[in-house]
């Protein structure tokens, strides 16, 4: 995880679930001739995209149904919380290069990223994609599908409901098949006033010399909800990167800085934990 800013450490106490699935829709066993074909034969690009259309509305919102009814609403403390927060979504929407943010409607960027569920494409496969034209009907087309789950969604319900939407959306002259899930992780939750992380509270206080911040994390571990189940025990998710590090990308980076007070953390808590 990561600290909420250069300035101020984090404890993470909450991770999104993740659901992935592919959706693939066929019309014929072979890409045909556009002039041939076309206007008797059904396009499975424009049948996946319409499916996908039907997914999400124009804001961000999920129309599938039922795929809020599990969604935990965030607690006063976390609203005033993220409103003492103070993030700037300008500046993320600037730094991604965005024309404009996206989302549902009357919520904060953090609650969005944080504590509510999307519906995500990730790729879209189909047809030819190569230099100039090529004027066919594909056979196939499909797309990669993510879904970023939050308590108390359960990843295998939420399958059987977006299963059943993307097949009653599918056009009569295209049929439509549906691998997952996969990547099924479910969304984990931990009690701040636990004694491991209060102590990690007064830690990254020494080791930063900063009060801590409590944020939940838009992403997925999928070990942390592992251990939380087997062992019912929180992880203790002190996080001493940022987000401009660029992780996983090609010049990917980890303060000096960070590195130390990081280590002097570490030492407080491995020590002051160990005599409780």
């Amino acid at each position: 995880t990561a600290m909420y800013d250069e300035r101020t450490p984090a404890i993470t106490y909450g991770l999104r679930g993740l659901l992935g699935m592919e959706v693939t829709v066929r019309v014929a066993n072979r890409d045909l001739h556009s002039g041939a074909f076309g206007g008797a034969i059904g396009n499975p690009g424009v049948a996946l995209a319409q499916i996908i259309a039907a997914c999400m509305g124009p804001s961000g919102n999920v129309v599938i149904p039922g795929f809020y009814d599990q969604v935990r609403p965030l607690e006063d403390w976390e609203k005033q919380n993220i409103q003492k927060l103070g993030f700037d979504e300008n500046k993320l929407v600037s730094e991604v290069g965005s024309a404009a943010g996206f989302g549902e409607k009357g919520r904060l960027a953090l609650e969005r990223i944080w504590a509510r569920p999307t519906f995500e494409v990730n790729g879209l496969l189909g047809g030819y994609t190569g230099n100039g034209i090529k004027t066919v009907i594909p056979s196939r087309a499909s797309a990669k599908i993510s879904m970023r789950l939050v308590p108390d969604q359960e990843p295998q319900k939420v399958f059987e409901l977006v299963t059943q939407h993307i097949k009653s959306k599918c056009p009569p002259f295209a049929c439509v098949e549906i691998e997952g899930p996969s990547s099924a992780t479910p969304p984990v939750l931990f009690d701040i006033s636990n004694p491991a992380i209060q102590v990690a509270r007064e830690a990254l206080k020494f080791g930063f010399g900063a009060e801590p911040v409590f944020i939940r994390c838009g992403g997925s571990i999928p070990v942390a909800n592992t251990f939380w189940q087997e062992l019912r025990k929180p992880v203790v998710l002190m996080g001493f990167g940022l987000d401009s590090d660029g992780a996983h990308s090609s010049n990917e980076r980890f303060k000096i800085e960070s590195f130390i007070n990081g280590a002097k953390t570490s030492a407080y808590f491995i020590e002051a934990f160990g005599t409780q």
